[in-house]
């Protein structure tokens, strides 16, 4: 349904500084370029505003409403939102700044917790009515609840910033979701405030990863190879995707994360290849030592040769003179006994011939 667009007095409008405290002030460039804007094509984007206790206040367009009284418009375009309270004003404020800016995910949670008090005390009041309207306290929920579905976070990162906030030294939330994870901050914010500050130096020398797309062959030190060892450190905000209302941002953020844990296990893969482990000497095999036979003694046989040769030279005549003897014995001291007969009947019949 298309809001119904009313031209109304400036004279007629109130803005409370309590609800501008809200606003980030517009720096002298922006400040130039909506005056040149609104100068040349007028108001296009009319203001919003809010009825409370009969005064018409400006939720939105506080900028465009000073620069149009400047040039001296004497009504402005604008459309009107139902609001119950000043806590209701002050949450479409928050809401509205929250959808227009680009935010890290600190600054969206410390915008939120401005209305921590004002929660709180809404909640009181409600409580007050009595059981009457336990249906509507239930549906509002819990603040911390109410908190996290303003700031589009999670619960836990919501107690997590405001730990960092209240129980954090100065420097701690300055540098938290830049040089420093959230998960990081909320545990040095635990420590004592004397102990925080070497903490922080200590986190601060760890290789930093805040964009998945800067991590690409070990840059982001998600992979380390040390004392044959390899170790994995990376940003522990990644792998607890908080989704926001925004479908495309979701899906953005889902495929960055995608890509960073891809790239880790690709920078795994490599690490593999780099590091080479010490190989083991084989063990040398044992040479088998051949068992040797034991060499036939000949010793015996040689004896017995030697035997069976002295009685058959005393068996020769004595025709023999001591050189055939000689000669004889020489010949048959080392044949087998078998044979040492055969050599000298052969002797004896080659010398009657």
């Amino acid at each position: 349904m298309t809001p119904d667009i009313k031209q109304i007095s400036v004279k007629e409008i109130t803005t409370l500084p309590e609800l501008e405290a809200y606003l980030p002030p517009l720096d002298e460039i922006a400040q130039d370029t909506l005056r040149a804007e609104i100068k040349t094509q007028g108001i296009r984007d009319p203001l919003v505003l809010g009825v409370l206790d009969g005064k018409k206040i400006v939720l939105d367009g506080h900028n465009r409403l000073t620069i149009a009284k400047k040039l001296k418009y004497e009504a402005v375009p604008v459309v009107f939102y139902v609001i119950q309270d000043i806590t209701d004003a002050k949450i479409f404020m928050i809401n509205n700044q929250l959808g227009k800016r680009n935010l890290s995910t600190k600054e969206r949670v410390l915008i939120a917790l401005q209305l921590e008090p004002e929660l709180k005390a809404q909640a009181q009041a409600r409580q007050k009515k009595g059981k009457a309207d336990l249906e509507q306290i239930s549906a509002q929920g819990r603040v911390s609840e109410q908190l996290a579905k303003i700031a589009g976070k999670s619960r836990d990162t919501i107690s997590k910033i405001k730990l960092i906030k209240e129980k954090g030294i100065p420097e701690l939330i300055k540098i938290t979701d830049e040089d420093i994870s959230i998960n990081t901050a909320s545990e040095i914010a635990i420590l004592p405030k004397e102990q925080q500050a070497s903490a922080i130096i200590e986190a601060l020398r760890k290789p930093a990863i805040t964009k998945p797309e800067d991590c690409r062959n070990f840059t982001c030190g998600a992979v380390a190879i040390q004392n044959n060892a390899v170790s994995i450190s990376f940003d522990a905000t990644l792998a607890n995707i908080e989704l926001t209302d925004t479908e495309a941002d979701n899906i953005k953020m889902l495929r960055a994360t995608a890509d960073y844990f891809a790239q880790i296990a690709n920078d795994l893969k490599q690490s593999a290849k780099l590091y080479k482990s010490p190989k083991e000497p084989k063990p040398k095999r044992e040479k088998k030592v051949k068992e040797t036979k034991p060499k036939k003694q000949k010793k015996a046989k040689v004896s017995a040769s030697k035997q069976k040769s002295k009685e058959l030279l005393k068996m020769l005549p004595d025709t023999l003179t001591p050189a055939e003897r000689q000669s004889i014995k020489e010949s048959i001291e080392n044949l087998p006994p078998r044979k040492q007969k055969q050599a000298i009947q052969q002797f004896l019949a080659s010398k009657q011939a």
